[in-house]
């Protein structure tokens, strides 16, 4: 007696129903993980190397760590915030011109560090204007103008971290970051804990992060994507900026 082939294809069906959404589910998720995971990677990798020099610092005592500590609150509001400005410049998906909006965002990230640049000279003013403590005001202010010149190496490298993000070259960003943490990580344990250093070491293991981060991603432009057109453009781009 033959068996009907109809239940049979009936619960192939009713399988693959079953089964086929679950599999686009998966691949979906392996999709946006794929995507999400280095960005991810590399905001926490940024906030380690502030937190690191933190923890380093922090050892030394109370007062460098309190001072360190409001030094890096003020640094982040008045300061690392004003740079994600250069994003602004890939907002216009015109990713044909990415190379020509890029030079102009290092040179207005880097005329917006000279006025913040100042205002970190006197930070001992404005602690003094939030009422806070006297005993760390030194520590705090010479902190904050050791990172002057991050705040600028950081104006070069957020402008090539966002040319890097509007073509999806997520992974470079986070090898270099992933390498610049442990390096940095190795040389404040060595500045802070094992010479005389103190506050001093953590400050300039975060200005040797930002010159090397922002060496590396310029060294490596022409590898990674095409990132500048012709002079020409970015000279007429820059002019019709300028005036606005």
């Amino acid at each position: 007696m033959e068996v009907p082939l109809l239940p049979e294809r009936e619960e192939e069906r009713k399988l693959m129903v079953v089964v086929l959404p679950r599999l686009a589910f998966l691949e979906e998720l392996k999709t946006l993980s794929f995507l999400s995971a280095p960005p991810a990677g590399v905001a926490c990798f940024r906030f380690f190397l502030l937190a690191t020099a933190t923890m380093m610092v922090g050892h030394l005592g109370k007062l460098s760590l309190d001072s360190i500590a409001i030094a890096n609150s003020l640094i982040n509001v008045i300061g690392f915030i004003p740079l994600r400005l250069c994003g602004q410049a890939h907002g216009a998906e015109q990713y044909q011109k990415i190379g020509t909006y890029t030079y102009p965002a290092m040179f207005f990230c880097i005329a917006i560090c000279i006025p913040i640049s100042v205002l970190w000279i006197f930070m001992d003013k404005v602690l003094i204007l939030l009422g806070q403590d006297p005993d760390f005001f030194v520590e705090a202010c010479n902190y904050a103008i050791w990172l002057i010149l991050t705040l600028f190496g950081y104006a070069i490298l957020r402008s090539l971290s966002h040319n890097l993000q509007a073509q999806s070259l997520i992974l470079a960003l986070f090898l270099s970051s992933c390498a610049t943490l442990c390096l940095q990580i190795l040389l404040c344990w060595v500045l802070v804990s094992k010479t005389d250093f103190g506050n001093t070491g953590a400050e300039l293991t975060i200005v040797a992060e930002a010159a090397i981060g922002s060496v590396a991603l310029f060294c490596c432009r022409n590898v990674l994507a095409y990132l500048f057109n012709t002079d020409k453009d970015v000279v007429n781009y820059v002019s019709e900026l300028v005036p606005a």
